[in-house]
């Protein structure tokens, strides 16, 4: 793919989103992620890391820690700081994405009778 050219059109949309939300919106945060997305792709892991950092702030800001978009956005940092050879960082980000996921997931199906595992039909 043509990864520069969709580096520049991600620069673009950065742009604009700060422009245009003041740098504390989802919008923003989906661009720098893109943005990441075309620098890791790229080979450039010192321009990814930050914007991945970034990302992970403004989606946290926006819309919590413990949405999925958040979690995404950490997961996604967590592999980029994998590849730039980071590991006992990615490592210790990786391991808090699964425990905040299995808090929203203990909180989602916390309503549900347990004994729908033993019922009979």
């Amino acid at each position: 793919g043509d990864y520069a050219g969709a580096r520049a059109s991600a620069e673009r949309a950065v742009e604009l989103c700060r422009a245009e939300t003041g740098g504390r919106h989802p919008a923003l945060a989906s661009a720098l992620n893109n943005l990441a997305l075309a620098h890791k792709a790229l080979g450039e892991h010192t321009h990814a890391l930050p914007l991945y950092r970034e990302s992970v702030r403004v989606y946290a800001e926006s819309l919590g820690a413990h949405h999925a978009s958040s979690l995404t956005a950490r997961h996604n940092l967590a592999l980029a700081l994998r590849q730039a050879g980071q590991h006992a960082e990615a490592l210790a980000e990786l391991e808090t994405v699964v425990r905040e996921r299995e808090i929203v997931l203990r909180g989602a199906f916390a309503g549900l009778p347990s004994s729908l595992s033993r019922s009979t039909v």
